[in-house]
């Protein structure tokens, strides 16, 4: 029994020392594959300065002053390369272009192991959903579209005038300070929601965000920026199912869930009982349905568009 604990430890051991070889191994050939980039050593060795920079919020500066001072094509992670070249990204994003799409479109998912346009990898599936969806993005279809834009503005101009530039008896006018920013969030929202399921929020008309959708937004933002640095990890807790505890909720009183919830009520009401489309609604739903995308693709990308 001693010699076979003994041969257990040994093996034990000598399996540790082999995964450790493994894993130096693979990190010197990672670092080498892009070691005629610039940028600083420790990046190109780890994802976690990257991934430390996007939790301290300060991409833009951080990733600029890298530019600054490696030039137009700088290393940030092992297998991550970053260009400030407008011709390059031109030539990238070209028609036919030899660029494929990367893993960092896997955070993207708004919804755990559900693809929308963005976040599809597949530059084939990808090109395919593109041009279902191409109409609708255009507004070609969507006879009422100067219309629906031309209320919200006006709902936007009554907002302002009603509640922030209020008439005295005293003074010509007056007025109370106004988040302007945050009024065409408002705008938008209620653009968006209109043109896209008919189902305006009336987030202006309210001066609100009705259904916490922004502010859910503007908090969860930042949290799929760092995920971006490690979509393999993502992709493996999809797979074996982890990610279920972070999928939202539907239905719900208020966020993404409630807008989830919103979203696959207007997307059903376009189908019959036998699955069959049969709304005939000039919006961007209508639209992407006409062109052939799935109601389950519909929910994505009309969630997506919001």
């Amino acid at each position: 029994m001693l010699g076979l604990g003994l041969l257990t430890g040994s093996a034990v051991l000598d399996i540790n020392l082999i995964l450790a070889l493994c894993w130096t191994l693979w990190t010197v050939q990672t670092y080498r594959r892009l070691s005629h980039i610039p940028g600083p050593r420790p990046w190109g060795f780890s994802v976690l300065p990257l991934f430390r920079l996007h939790q301290q919020g300060n991409i833009y500066h951080g990733l600029g002053k890298l530019c600054g001072q490696y030039g137009p094509l700088v290393r940030i992670a092992p297998n991550t390369v970053l260009t400030s070249d407008a011709d390059l990204v031109r030539r990238m994003n070209a028609p036919r272009s030899p660029y494929t799409r990367a893993e960092w479109y896997v955070a993207m998912r708004l919804v755990p192991g559900k693809d929308n346009v963005l976040s599809v990898l597949d530059d084939k599936e990808h090109d395919e959903r593109r041009k279902k969806m191409a109409a609708g993005y255009a507004g070609k279809e969507n006879t009422t579209l100067e219309r629906d834009l031309d209320d919200c503005i006006l709902d936007l101009c009554r907002l302002i005038g009603g509640r922030y530039a209020i008439e005295s008896k005293t003074e010509k006018s007056q007025s109370k300070p106004m988040d302007l920013a945050r009024k065409i969030q408002f705008l938008t929202s209620d653009i968006m929601s209109k043109i896209s399921l008919d189902a305006k929020f009336h987030d202006l008309r309210d001066d609100n965000d009705n259904y916490g959708y922004i502010n859910e937004i503007e908090t969860m933002f930042p949290k799929i920026f760092c995920t971006s640095c490690i979509p393999r990890v993502i992709q493996s807790c999809t797979d074996i199912g982890l990610m279920k505890m972070f999928k939202p909720q539907a239905p719900a009183r208020l966020g993404f869930g409630k807008i989830l919830a919103i979203t696959r009520e207007q997307v059903g009401k376009r189908f019959d009982a036998e699955k069959n489309v049969i709304d005939n609604k000039q919006d961007m739903l209508g639209s992407f349905l006409r062109h052939g995308l799935t109601r389950e693709e519909a929910e994505q990308e009309s969630v997506m568009q919001l």
